[in-house]
């Protein structure tokens, strides 16, 4: 009859120490147990378990060892496997969409409206724990990069190079648009000019121009200074890319370390100049943005429309038109391989009822309309 054998490495070379019956119950179960036991051993010491397979003819018991040892090792190999098993299920994920914890990154830009999100979410879904970092945008890429955070949130799809570490390793991460972010260039309340033209931005921010007075000739300050976030923010990458072109900045601009610095900053120095999200002073049910907006004016910019001679301040209508023209899209990315909570938390982001938190926030959501509600005279 065919049979099955197991065999032992001993100090004499290998030997079978038991055969059975291919097709007999405790056959079927030693399959089982040492075929899981061959990988645990063999990972864990230098004592390797396996079976020769299925012979067919009849093989004699050839063991050196006595019955009862051979039972004994059988015992160990069970506790093995039961120690593996539940070791493998220790470590295994348990969070679903809806429930567990999980750490993501955002670009600090979108602090404000993550956290709002990130709020509802978890009052929607009571066993959820959404731990959130912000920080500049290299940082969050990394995060998401080393395994970090399984999502983040970011003003920009993924490039070539960053794909191609997921496609190394066989898998598509999931990015989507969920709305549209304004650059917003922010100014003290006693600077007079608040309104600039593209080209008069691009002079700043280029360092063309590094005086007030060559914007206005009637201003009273001086020397220019321009400050953001950190230099590897998004928004720094933003200028030097849509903006001024070179990939450089000029000598007269100065990193502030946060979107709330800047606020500060420009609020004390009335010739600053600052550059920040506009989600940090767009939410109106958020005191934070509340705050922010009586201590500083937001430039109003001209159309790149020469026909237009309006200026344009960055209200959600006006992003909505591109009549404000320094915007960008907002990614939300999961590098997630399993419907686990990032999913989950990516998902409800691009939802109805995400996409209502990001219009209230004052971004332009990806999906949900924004209302026009005109007025006209005699009504």
């Amino acid at each position: 009859m065919p049979s099955i054998s197991l065999w032992c490495y001993s100090t004499s070379g290998w030997e079978a120490f038991l055969s059975l019956p291919i097709f007999s119950p405790a056959s079927l179960l030693y399959r089982g147990i040492f075929l899981e036991a061959s990988c645990f051993f063999t990972d864990a010491i230098d004592f390797t378990w396996f079976i020769t397979g299925i012979t067919g003819k009849t093989t004699e018991n050839k063991m050196n060892i006595s019955q009862p040892v051979a039972h004994c090792l059988y015992l160990l190999a069970v506790i093995i496997l039961l120690a593996s098993c539940n070791r493998n299920s220790k470590n295994s994920p348990t969070d679903t969409p809806t429930s567990g914890e999980i750490s993501i990154s955002a670009d600090e830009t979108f602090e404000p409206i993550i956290r709002n999100v990130i709020t509802n979410f978890q009052r929607v879904y009571t066993n959820a724990k959404i731990i959130a970092s912000y920080k500049a945008e290299t940082e969050v890429i990394n995060d998401l990069l080393n395994d970090k955070s399984r999502v983040i949130v970011i003003a920009r799809p993924l490039n070539s190079d960053e794909m191609n570490y997921f496609h190394q390793r066989q898998f598509e991460p999931r990015q989507n648009k969920i709305a549209t972010d304004a650059v917003c260039f922010i100014i003290n309340t006693n600077n007079p000019d608040t309104n600039l033209s593209q080209s008069k931005v691009r002079d700043i921010m280029s360092g063309k121009q590094r005086l007030w007075s060559e914007i206005d000739p009637n201003s009273s300050l001086k020397d220019i200074s321009i400050v953001f976030d950190n230099n590897s923010s998004s928004i720094v990458r933003y200028i030097k890319d849509s903006i001024n072109g070179s990939g450089q900045l000029p000598l007269n601009t100065y990193a502030a370390a946060s979107n709330a610095a800047v606020v500060d900053y420009v609020e004390k120095n009335p010739a600053a100049i600052g550059v920040i999200g506009v989600n940090w002073i767009s939410q109106g049910d958020d005191s934070i943005a509340n705050n922010f907006l009586r201590r500083i004016k937001p430039v109003a910019i001209g159309s790149a429309n020469p026909s237009d001679t309006n200026f344009y301040k960055p209200f959600q209508y006006y992003i909505m038109q591109h009549q404000y023209p320094f915007l960008r899209d907002v990614y939300v990315i999961s590098g997630e391989p399993r419907m686990g909570l990032g999913t989950g938390f990516a998902s409800y982001l691009a939802s109805d009822e995400g996409q209502r938190i990001i219009l209230r926030s004052g971004l332009m959501p990806a999906t949900q309309p924004v209302r026009v509600i005109e007025l006209r005279k005699g009504f």
